[in-house]
């Protein structure tokens, strides 16, 4: 062997001798070339990745490469490993590669803790939660409330049987009729009183009630009346006009009541006044199908309602002469319908409303035309018989709110009031409750939609405050607070927010918000909206969204590249569903934080703190998913039977894992893993 001579001269001069065997070098380099490619250190090492339960889909980092078992080549080096399956804690590792490390790697997947499932005998249509209530929707009209913590039945409502009947027959609270000073009321402020009276007596909800009233207004009609008989004679007709109403009740789930009272006719003379009187008494009452007898209703109008399949109106017309004479230097009613003038059949009675005077006065004035019916019964046959034929029965429920432990169910046709023991209280036909004490409807009176009726009810006294009638575009309720009403509405190429005032229906204001074209002539604004705060709230279209306070003015507005499906806010975080991602902006500046790709279409949009909720349908299956978008992980995924989901405060997630079947999660375990 020939060897390479080589001097090697150390610190201090020191001369040394070293060979080289250059035979040995390069074998060394041939192996190494054999073993290292000339590429470099970086060819791909085939892993291979199981699961327990299999069929669980892969991410490597934050690429989705299948599903296992399953194998793969990856660089050498550290990677992220995700292993996602429905119902199982996402499971996220890091590992690492490299030519004579680990090759197969097995993931035991540790399954949701399902707080509980509960199956029931119909199909969910919705579910909602309050305190520590769930309220679930099954076969349209009957809500099973449960206990959120453990799912048992607390009660069970069906709406089907839950109607007039149901209702207590009790004293509702009403304006107090005031007696104070009769003796300064003028002729005509004792007519009303009187007429005042009467109404309060008609609107009763049963005999019970009326008797009880009839006892109350006696003192009022002994100031106001001169003679006792006929205070007697006229409680008898009035209950007669009651009675001949009061089958309405008896035959229909909700009436109303109205009077309509008109002066035609005044005349005075001698310390007497006349005053000729036409009221209009309405009961108007709703009813799922047609089959009444008619013949026995007095004036036979049909008006129908927005969400009213058939309505129908019992009244009664009166017309009186009400004569008053001045005794003392006070007015007392003397005589209604006449007195001796009244006619052969009426029995001659000694008071003062025979005396000669009365002669003086002309005969009543003939009425060409009955009072007209009120603006805002006078309802479109066809647009309510389609759209309630499309939303279905009357007893179907649209939503569900809880105020002050009582409850509120908006069915296709009414406003349901339960007390906290589940008593049915008030009903009355389709009103929106704002909250506890006040409800407002809104009534369109013409088929083009450009003449409405607006009504603001006091749930607490059972009375309407005020109703007011509006032309022009529709007006789309938003909002309120403690004393204006706050709505949307396209009004001359504008979308516009306009303020009402709660106590009165008068509009205080109209902030024109932004110009609007063509397309947004069709749609229901209030569904383009999110309230965020009492003073805030977001409206958006295609692919803008705006944040806009209650005085009209823009805070923020931005521009995305994708169409807006729906959204849902917190203070600090508003998430977007478009038709591939989830974007996340900031709430305060519209600031694009994020964009989550979606494998399927997202549907629903929840956001709690840090974590973002969304559903999405991906060939045709739904599956629930849950991101904490902070740290960019996914959390879990649940596989659902459709897009409904709520998430209650004390972090309790429920949803549909089938039709008929409501599971629900304790979302703590994602804190505690955090």
């Amino acid at each position: 062997m020939r060897e390479r001579l080589s001097l090697i001269i150390k610190p201090g001069g020191k001369v040394m001798r070293k060979s080289t065997n250059y035979k040995k070098i390069v074998f060394l380099i041939m192996l190494i070339s054999l073993i290292i490619p000339s590429g470099g250190c970086k060819k791909a090492i085939k892993v291979a990745l199981k699961s327990t339960p299999s069929e669980a889909t892969v991410y490597i980092d934050s690429q989705i490469v299948g599903k296992t078992p399953f194998e793969v080549n990856l660089n050498p080096g550290e990677h992220l490993v995700e292993i996602e399956k429905e119902n199982y804690v996402n499971l996220r590792e890091k590992v690492k590669v490299s030519l004579f490390g680990r090759k197969k790697f097995n993931f035991e997947l540790k399954r949701i803790p399902f707080l509980f499932s509960k199956k029931f005998d119909g199909d969910i249509s919705i579910i909602k939660g309050f305190n520590d209530r769930v309220y679930s929707v099954i076969n349209e009209s009957t809500i099973l409330i449960l206990n959120s913590k453990d799912g048992g039945l607390i009660s069970k409502i069906d709406l089907k049987g839950l109607g007039r009947k149901n209702l207590p027959c009790k004293e509702t609270i009403e304006e107090e009729i005031k007696l104070e000073g009769t003796q300064k009321l003028s002729p005509k402020e004792i007519v009303n009183l009187y007429l005042n009276t009467e109404a309060y007596l008609l609107k009763s909800n049963c005999l019970e009630v009326f008797e009880k009233r009839e006892v109350e207004v006696k003192e009022i009609l002994k100031s106001i009346f001169f003679d006792q008989k006929l205070i007697e004679d006229k409680l008898t007709e009035l209950k007669l006009n009651f009675l001949e109403m009061s089958w309405v009740n008896d035959m229909s789930d909700s009436s109303e009541f109205k009077s309509f009272p008109r002066f035609y006719g005044e005349y005075e003379k001698n310390e007497l006044t006349c005053f000729y009187v036409e009221d209009l008494v309405l009961k108007k009452f709703e009813v799922e199908e047609i089959d009444f007898p008619f013949e026995e209703i007095p004036l036979e109008w049909t008006v129908l309602g927005k969400y009213i399949p058939g309505v129908w109106l019992s009244a009664i017309q009166k017309i009186d002469t009400i004569l008053l004479k001045k005794v003392d230097g006070r007015w007392f009613i003397v005589d209604i319908n006449g007195g001796c003038k009244g006619g052969p059949e009426q029995e001659p009675r000694d008071s003062l409303f025979c005396l000669s005077p009365l002669g003086d006065f002309p005969n009543p004035p003939k009425i060409k035309d009955m009072i007209p019916l009120p603006p805002d019964i006078e309802r479109d046959f066809e647009r309510s018989h389609e759209t309630t034929s499309k939303q279905g029965g009357c007893s179907n429920v649209r939503d569900i709110k809880v105020f002050n432990e009582r409850l509120f169910i908006q069915t296709n046709c009414n406003l349901l009031i339960l007390d906290a023991k589940l008593n049915l209280v008030s009903k009355y036909l389709s009103y929106l409750p704002l909250n506890s004490s006040f409800a407002v409807g809104i009534t369109f009176l013409s088929k083009d939609l450009k003449k409405f009726n607006i009504s603001y009810l006091d749930l607490n006294k059972g009375v309407t405050k005020w109703s007011r009638e509006f032309n022009g575009n529709s007006l789309f309720f938003v909002a309120s607070d403690d004393a204006n009403l706050y709505f949307l509405q396209i009004y001359e190429n504008h979308l516009s927010l306009v303020e009402m005032d709660s106590k009165t229906g008068y509009t205080t204001s109209r902030k024109e918000i932004l110009k609007v074209d063509e397309s947004y002539k069709n749609i229901n604004l209030a569904h383009q909206t999110f309230l965020l705060s009492k003073d805030k709230l977001f409206f958006f279209k295609d692919k803008e969204v705006f944040l806009v306070d209650l005085k009209g003015n823009i805070l923020w507005k931005t521009l995305l590249n994708k169409p807006i499906i729906s959204l849902w806010a917190t203070e600090n975080y508003l998430g977007i569903c478009s038709d591939t991602s989830i974007l996340i902006l900031d709430s305060k500046d519209g600031k694009l934080l994020k964009e989550i790709k979606s494998r399927g279409k997202p549907e629903k949009i929840y956001i709690l703190e840090d974590f973002l909720f969304y559903s999405e349908e991906l060939d045709g299956l739904h599956f629930l998913h849950c991101l904490d978008f902070k740290k960019d992980e996914r959390m879990f995924v649940l596989k659902a039977y459709n897009e409904n989901f709520i998430i209650l405060q004390d972090n309790l997630l429920f949803f549909q894992v089938d039709k008929d079947e409501l599971s629900c999660i304790n979302l703590n375990f994602i804190k505690e893993g955090k």
